[in-house]
C-alpha cells in the first residue's frame, strides 16, 4: 500500500487530473487486493487471483493515463502462474505461460520506450533504440524469486 501512496503523490506533482488519478488509484486498490489473495491463498486461490490480475490489467491496457505497466504485471502473473504449472508437473503449460511472460515483457519494453519518448522528462535505457531485448523464462524467474524472497506465498506451502 506504500507504493501506492508514493506513486500516487508523483502522479500529482507532474500534473495529472484528478479523474486520471482517481482512475489510477482505483485501479491499483483493485490490483492490490488481489495479490493479497495470490499471497494468502492456497494453490486454486492464487491461479484465480493470478487470473484477474491478468483480465483486469488486459482489460485496461491503454486505458488508464498514468499507467503503461500492464504488459509487466501480465508478464510477471504469467510467471508466476508458470511457477505454479511447475510445482504441479504441468510442464506444457508451463511452457506456455513461460512464452506468455516473455512475449508481455517484450511488449513492456516497447511500450515504456514509446511512452517515454511521449512524457518530458522521463528517460528509460535505450528509449530513442527500436531494438529490444528479449529477457529469457530464467530471467523472470531470477527476478520473481528475488521479489518473493522476503515475502513467500502461502500457496508454496498448502497443496
Amino acid at each position: 500500500m506504500k507504493n501506492l501512496y508514493a506513486i500516487l503523490f508523483c502522479l500529482i506533482l507532474i500534473g495529472c487530473t484528478n479523474r486520471d488519478a482517481e482512475a489510477l488509484k482505483t485501479y491499483m486498490q483493485a490490483q492490490e487486493e488481489r495479490y493479497r489473495r495470490y499471497e494468502t491463498g492456497n494453490v486454486a486461490e492464487a491461479k484465480q487471483a493470478l487470473d484477474e490480475i491478468i483480465a483486469c490489467a488486459e482489460e485496461h491496457r491503454g486505458k488508464l493515463k498514468l499507467f503503461y505497466g500492464a504488459e509487466w504485471e501480465i508478464a510477471l502473473c504469467s510467471g508466476r502462474l508458470a511457477l505454479i504449472a511447475e510445482s504441479e508437473n504441468d510442464l506444457q503449460t508451463a511452457t506456455n505461460l513461460w512464452k506468455s511472460a516473455v512475449d508481455a515483457q517484450l511488449q513492456f519494453q516497447k511500450d515504456e520506450r514509446a511512452w517515454a519518448r511521449l512524457t518530458p522528462n522521463v528517460r528509460v535505457p535505450d528509449q530513442n533504440s527500436d531494438v529490444y531485448k528479449a529477457v529469457t523464462p530464467d530471467d523472470i524467474r531470477k527476478f520473481l524469486t528475488a521479489l518473493e524472497t522476503n515475502k513467500p506465498t502461502a500457496w508454496r506451502a498448502k497443496p
